[in-house]
């Protein structure tokens, strides 16, 4: 693992995403740019390649697959979960220097999205020095550096969380009222709605890309 990193590394950009790109064969609409980075440097040789031939075997499932692997590459062991979510224990994050991955499955036209409060909430917690989210935009990984402020960064992630949930409300609340007084057909209104929720995740990501020397963590989106 990366030794006396304190943060901050993993903000270098590789290339972006755009409104309308075809992402792994499907047209995805957003607003702002998806950026993409190295890969996450604080993974060793011995867990990347368990870590790839786990990820691609799970990659396109539809429901939510969960693992964590030791410093050496031991595997903890496989949890399944359903289309919205994947229980991660508290054993997946007992240990320094472990990676937990999960898959962010998501339907048509919708990005499989960066880490849930929930994510961040547990592997802050933990003693695990890496999280993973493969979607099908790619494979999201933060890692805890040297000055890494776990507190600082649940209370930003929980802060930014409400916001655009009360964002995606309102943005539910006006569709409604235009389906309802006829000024919008109901897929009309699920189309928009799929893009404001894809622009959210695409803000997410970008907050953490924004904020790794913030709080002392290093934060990547690895093309897959």
């Amino acid at each position: 693992m990366a030794k006396g990193n304190r943060g901050g590394r993993g903000k270098t950009t590789v290339g972006s995403y755009k409104d309308g790109a075809n992402i792994n064969g499907e047209v995805i609409e957003f607003d702002g740019d998806l950026k993409l980075t190295k890969n996450d440097s604080s993974i060793n040789k011995v867990q990347r390649v368990v870590l790839d031939t786990w990820e691609q075997k799970r990659a396109n499932m539809k429901v939510e697959y969960a693992n964590a692997f030791g410093f050496k590459g031991s595997e903890y062991g496989e949890l399944r979960g359903g289309k919205n979510g994947v229980n991660l224990p508290p054993y997946y994050f007992a240990n320094k220097g472990s990676v937990t991955t999960h898959i962010h499955p998501r339907g048509n036209g919708g990005l499989g999205g960066t880490f849930s409060d929930a994510d961040i909430t547990a592997w802050s917690h933990g003693n695990g020095t890496t999280i993973r989210a493969v979607a099908k935009e790619g494979t999201y990984s933060i890692s805890k550096g040297k000055n890494f402020n776990g507190h600082g960064l649940r209370m930003y992630v929980q802060t930014q969380f409400n916001l655009y949930t009360r964002k995606l409300n309102g943005e539910k609340r006006k569709l409604q009222s235009k389906v309802n007084n006829g000024t919008m057909t109901v897929t009309q209104a699920n189309k928009t709605l799929q893009k404001e929720f894809n622009s959210v995740l695409v803000a997410m990501h970008n907050d953490l890309l924004n904020h790794q020397s913030v709080y002392g963590y290093n934060y990547y989106l690895e093309k897959r």
